[in-house]
């Protein structure tokens, strides 16, 4: 939990999400991650989705994620379906809730519904075709993942490898 105290803990680098308070810190954004709609293959065979039909997705099937005051800059269903061309607000009651996006991908790969899913999360789940993504667009998080780390730490071996390594895998 922030604040984080780099010093008296022996801390090189701390990944969080969005610019952090730490205005005394180097903080250097690392990805900015996407959501979209996800879904299991046997949800989208079983149920009445039809790709590219926005009226066929029912309030009962979509998986939200309440990510709290704190992350309030994550899109909502209703974002999403806005972007899609679709002034709609679902009826959240209707649906499930959890508070975690990796608990929401997770309700997505049961087959519990469609999830509007972070795709890093998703990507193992995606490339292995446990989850489909039957609809476009994605929209971006509010906020890029960032890394915060103090100016003296800056040209450590293991915090410019670390840096290299993330960038890269991402």
């Amino acid at each position: 939990d922030d604040p984080v105290d780099f010093a008296g803990h022996n801390i090189d680098l701390r990944i969080g999400y969005g610019v952090l308070s730490y205005p005394e810190l180097v903080t250097v954004p690392i990805v900015h991650d996407r959501v979209t709609p996800l879904c299991s293959p046997e949800f989208l065979a079983r149920s009445r989705l039809h790709q590219g039909d926005l009226a066929s997705v029912g309030d009962e099937d979509l998986i939200h994620t309440n990510w709290g005051a704190r992350f309030a800059s994550h899109p909502t269903w209703a974002d999403w379906f806005r972007a899609a061309g679709a002034e709609r607000r679902p009826e959240i009651e209707l649906g499930h809730t959890t508070m975690m996006s990796s608990l929401a991908i997770d309700f997505a790969v049961s087959g519990r519904g469609i999830a509007l899913g972070q795709l890093l999360l998703a990507r193992d789940e995606l490339a292995d075709g446990r989850l489909v993504a039957p609809f476009a667009p994605s929209l971006p998080l509010g906020y890029a993942y960032c890394a915060v780390y103090p100016h003296a730490r800056a040209n450590k071996r293991v915090v410019t490898a670390f840096l290299d390594w993330i960038k890269g895998s991402l």
